[in-house]
């Protein structure tokens, strides 16, 4: 076994002091740091926030050498017990990394633990010295100190400590835990309890499954002044939401849509893996491209579970699936990347955006749940569903732990109608390519265009110092048609100068052409902005009265979702 000792207690300092001590079984060592953390696909390089390294037996210091920006190797004299120990700056507060402050600690410990080669498989038991007053909380069995069967059920636990405010959840015959960071100016929503065990609750009507996690599911959930997101773990989740964002109807259901998101995911992608995640390489890149399943299918259903467990109604959800599924079908990406690229690119696409990306990519997330709007309505149609799709690939691939992989998608389909599995190759590796539309006529709904009520120019700026620059240009959009590229300096509009970035909208107005002066590269340049007359930047799904009943009639049994 392996004992890590971690130190917590120069928390003012934001560093973490970690030792770990164990019986050797060969005269040669190798250990490593997770280049990545599973859920969050791209290379983040943990090991740069590591140093101070050493490494002790019977008290003897042993010299060792890198292999590689993560990985050192040493040898031993003996296999008595050894000691490594090293210092891990924790600034980064993130749910796919590591923070500690006098307030608080937020550790995802495949950013903190070393992986010693060859025990992976053993039991690694974890001790931790907190400040004084601090409570610390992970979903690791605890007995005087924390224990893990093998090395990926370690890292697979976060560990939160510090004050928090914790809340029971009932779902079903069984109990989770919410625990939130709280040091909110405004009260909380006083059923967030009761909503929580909502979602849950529909999460397992959706699989038809008590959840996975049985009685140690825990939600951690830290309300910052800015921050979203989430990641999954077999029996938790780790929560970042805007507190000011919750208090307010619409930012509450996106919370819980974001817990829903979470929790969904001990399903699908914890246990239901695309198979080439079966076992994690910690220490490589491996590219899949099946991640629009794991997150555009659980994206899909998010957005559903506030209406589902009859929270909010069905305009709201209409609402949230326009803006999910619909926001980017004027994307110029669109037509640049196909959905089983996105996935297989997302390691150096989706979370390394850059100013260009909506012009050259898509998220798997929005268009898988697209993808996925567009398989349940077609499916639905031939009296089946998605969520029945789902539900078998779990008890085939999730509950045995082979993991699935496109072909496994493809022939599941394939039993329903080979006419509609044909289709996924072509929805997939072609660009632009979902029927949406169509569908939603399928269904009784209408895509209604959202005019603009701001002038349409396709730039996106931003304030730097006094100056104000262009962050981000729509291709062939009038900004881009005038010339103008990212990083250039907007000085004035119709030779009025621009002070501060609202300023365009009132120095635009009612003008098809504008001439704009700029700097670039410390050259002044002019030139002649054309607005059109009238643009669309939107669509929403809409209820269509006039469908046949027909139409009506497979919409209502869409709407069920179950």
């Amino acid at each position: 076994m392996i004992d890590i000792f971690l130190d917590l207690t120069q928390a003012s300092y934001q560093r973490i002091h970690v030792t770990l001590q164990w019986k050797p079984k060969s005269n040669y060592l190798l250990w490593s740091l997770p280049i990545w953390t599973p859920g969050s696909y791209t290379v983040r390089d943990h090991s740069q926030h590591l140093h101070s390294t050493k490494v002790s037996q019977l008290s003897k210091s042993i010299d060792f050498v890198r292999l590689s920006t993560s990985s050192w190797e040493c040898y031993l004299q003996n296999q008595s017990k050894v000691s490594l120990s090293y210092i891990i700056e924790a600034h980064e507060l993130s749910v796919r990394s590591s923070f500690i402050d006098p307030e608080f600690a937020s550790l995802c410990l495949s950013s903190v633990v070393t992986l010693i080669e060859g025990m992976r498989y053993d039991e690694h038991r974890l001790y931790v010295n907190l400040p004084s007053g601090w409570t610390s909380y992970t979903t690791l069995d605890f007995s005087n100190f924390y224990k893990a069967e093998d090395y990926d059920q370690l890292v697979d636990s976060p560990l939160h400590a510090g004050v928090f405010k914790t809340y029971d959840i009932s779902v079903k015959t069984f109990k989770h835990k919410l625990i939130l960071l709280d040091n909110l100016p405004q009260p909380l929503p006083s059923n967030i309890d009761i909503d929580v065990s909502k979602i849950c609750e529909a999460c397992c009507d959706l699989l038809g499954s008590a959840p996975p996690s049985a009685n140690k599911y825990q939600f951690i959930v830290l309300l910052l002044r800015k921050g979203y997101g989430g990641l999954e773990h077999n029996d938790s989740s780790t929560i970042a939401y805007d507190w000011n964002s919750i208090t307010n109807k619409d930012g509450y259901r996106k919370f819980l849509q974001l817990l829903g998101h979470e929790y969904l995911h001990q399903w699908n992608v914890r246990r239901l893996r695309p198979r080439e995640y079966l076992k994690y390489d910690y220490n490589n890149v491996v590219l899949s491209d099946s991640l629009w399943f794991a997150e555009g299918v659980t994206s899909y259903y998010d957005t559903a579970l506030t209406f589902i467990s009859k929270i909010t109604d069905q305009n709201s959800y209409l609402n949230d699936l326009s803006n999910d599924i619909l926001s980017f079908l004027n994307y110029n990406g669109l037509k640049v990347q196909s959905l089983a690229d996105s996935s297989r690119e997302a390691w150096i696409k989706l979370y390394k955006q850059n100013p260009s990306s909506i012009n050259n990519q898509v998220s798997y997330y929005k268009l898988g749940a697209a993808m996925s709007f567009c398989m349940d309505v077609l499916l639905r149609q031939l009296n089946s569903s998605l969520s029945y799709i789902l539900r078998s690939l779990w008890h085939k691939y999730g509950i045995t732990n082979l993991g699935y992989t496109r072909i496994d998608i493809v022939n599941e389909i394939k039993e329903v109608s080979e006419s509609l599995a044909d289709k996924i190759s072509i929805w997939l590796d072609e660009t632009d390519a979902l029927p949406i539309r169509e569908c939603a006529q399928i269904v009784g709904l209408k895509l209604e265009p959202t005019q603009i009520n701001d002038i349409y120019t396709g730039l996106t700026l931003k304030t730097v110092g006094e100056r104000i620059l262009v962050k981000q240009i729509d291709l062939n959009s009038p900004g881009s048609l005038a010339e103008l590229i990212i990083e250039d300096e907007i000085i004035a509009i119709n030779d009025f100068r621009l002070l501060e970035i609202s300023e365009l909208k009132l120095y635009l107005k009612e003008r098809t052409s504008n001439t704009i002066t700029y700097s670039r590269r410390n050259r002044i340049y002019t030139s002649v902005i054309k607005l059109p007359s009238r643009t669309f930047n939107s669509f929403e799904f809409r209820i269509d009265e006039d469908a046949p009943e027909s139409a009506k009639n497979l919409r209502d049994r869409w709407l069920r979702f179950i």
